[in-house]
């Protein structure tokens, strides 16, 4: 083998050492459309007598979006991009810096989300300690509704746990973001559906602001579909251009 051939294959090994350590093919464009899906379910809302008992388990799916990624990603990368076996990057700072303030912002979302959960239960409480008379006004099925306390106090932090562990570049982290992001905005969005009290001026700016990060996502989706599939192609380009066995 000439000295241009080593050259060569030194510099496929690094663009395959870098894949294989940062990057996620079309694992990253899986988080893409699922986080699309997450955006469509605005609209079922509007076809939920025909979906009919199936709209709760859409629901329940969509909640769960962000913690079937991680498998499948996974799944998917190994099934993909496996055939030349792995191989370590060397170490990016700089990269690992990054990932680790996507993971910050992640629990920075998920530890306001739950901050704001429990100063309104402690208020709602404090409230009704008050003025005991207001117990009557509390809705007859709220005992019912621990299903939805259940999504709220508990899916959060299961989000959290498993960030640090699955995540292994900057595009998964940005995906895991957006996915978790969407996970909290419909956690929310069902516990007012099931009965939360919210103040009509607090229900007046919610629905634009929620419409816009629905629009926002929208976009990202769409341009991280077509990342994935870039990261695909490049993948690709280093197969092909592996030197053949004579």
């Amino acid at each position: 083998m000439s000295g241009i051939d080593l050259e060569k294959l030194e510099a496929l090994t690094h663009d395959y050492a870098e894949f294989d350590s940062r990057k996620s093919g079309l694992a990253t464009a899986l988080g893409g459309a699922m986080a699309l899906l997450m955006t469509l379910h605005v609209f079922s809302h509007a076809t939920r007598t025909l979906l009919g008992p199936w709209w709760r388990l859409q629901a329940i799916l969509i909640f769960l979006m962000p913690l079937l990624w991680l498998p499948l990603k996974q799944l998917l990368f190994h099934w993909l991009y496996r055939g030349l076996g792995p191989v370590k990057a060397l170490q990016d700072a700089a990269h690992e810096q990054r990932k680790w303030r996507w993971i910050f912002a992640i629990a920075l979302i998920l530890m306001t989300f739950q901050t704001l959960v429990l100063v309104g239960f402690v208020s709602g409480y404090a409230g009704v300690l008050q003025h005991p008379e207001t117990i009557q006004q509390l809705p007859a099925r709220l005992p019912s509704l621990w299903m939805s306390w259940l999504w709220v106090a508990a899916l959060p932090w299961l989000y959290l746990l498993l960030a640090p562990w699955w995540i292994k570049g900057v595009e998964e982290a940005r995906a895991y973001l957006v996915l978790v992001g969407q996970g909290v905005i419909w956690i929310a969005f069902g516990f007012n559906q099931a009965g939360a009290n919210i103040d009509q001026a607090t229900r007046g700016w919610m629905l634009p602001v929620f419409l816009g990060i629905q629009l926002g996502v929208f976009v990202w989706a769409l341009r991280t579909i077509r990342r994935g599939w870039k990261e695909h192609r490049e993948y690709l380009a280093i197969l092909q251009a592996l030197p053949r066995e004579s």
